[in-house]
């Protein structure tokens, strides 16, 4: 499949331009997990997991309206950022749950998490490409929206059945070091992120070696 012409241009940098567009999940994902680490300590995982849900839910909801460069970048920008926060959302929910179950459960459950997310992962290119096949570009911007939906139900019923149990627990404490040492990530994660989009189709090898640093540091 192709994209049509008036997207990608003539101009020698037109196709360069709609990579780094189509690009942007993965940073936008890396920084709204960064963030959203701080709202899961402080508030509870499942109304986070929710709110990225709704993110996604958005950008599949706009994702025919995106006509030019801009509009494609900013819909993978909010694809990434919602699956950001899901994902540490639910990487919470799973250590909870781990910390709570018996030594065996504990050890099982990160490891089944961890194997159905490398599977979905695997699985993401070729489901993307048989979708796109038989729909269009524009259903790359919002593939499986039914998926989403799915998830968003089972969220907000998770968070009304859970919702009892987490006002009698009360909120752990969340000293103010450790939410600063928290919000500190999001700068070398964002640094990436920026020359990461810099150097897209590039071959700056110095941008290359500073990425590579900045994320050593990290």
């Amino acid at each position: 499949w192709s994209l049509p012409t008036r997207l990608t241009g003539t101009a020698p940098d037109a196709t360069a331009s709609l990579l780094r567009a189509s690009g942007l999940a993965l940073p936008a994902m890396a920084v709204a997990a960064s963030l959203a680490t701080l709202a899961v300590r402080s508030l509870r995982a499942g109304p986070v997991l929710l709110a990225g849900l709704l993110v996604i839910a958005a950008a599949d909801a706009v994702g025919d309206a995106a006509r030019t460069v801009g509009e494609i970048g900013m819909n993978r920008s909010l694809h990434g950022a919602g699956a950001g926060i899901a994902m540490t959302a639910v990487v919470a929910m799973v250590a909870q749950y781990a910390n709570a179950a018996r030594p065996r459960a504990a050890a099982l459950l990160p490891g089944c998490w961890a194997a159905f997310t490398v599977a979905g992962l695997a699985a993401a290119p070729g489901l993307m490409r048989h979708r796109v096949s038989a729909g269009g570009w524009h259903t790359a911007l919002h593939p499986y929206p039914w998926l989403t939906g799915a998830a968003l139900a089972l969220s907000a019923l998770y968070s009304l059945l859970t919702e009892g149990n987490a006002a009698a627990a009360g909120r752990s404490a969340f000293p103010a070091a450790e939410r600063a040492q928290l919000a500190l990530l999001t700068a070398p994660v964002a640094g990436i992120c920026a020359i990461a989009v810099a150097v897209t189709d590039r071959g700056d090898e110095a941008a290359l070696a500073a990425a590579a640093a900045d994320a050593v540091a990290l």
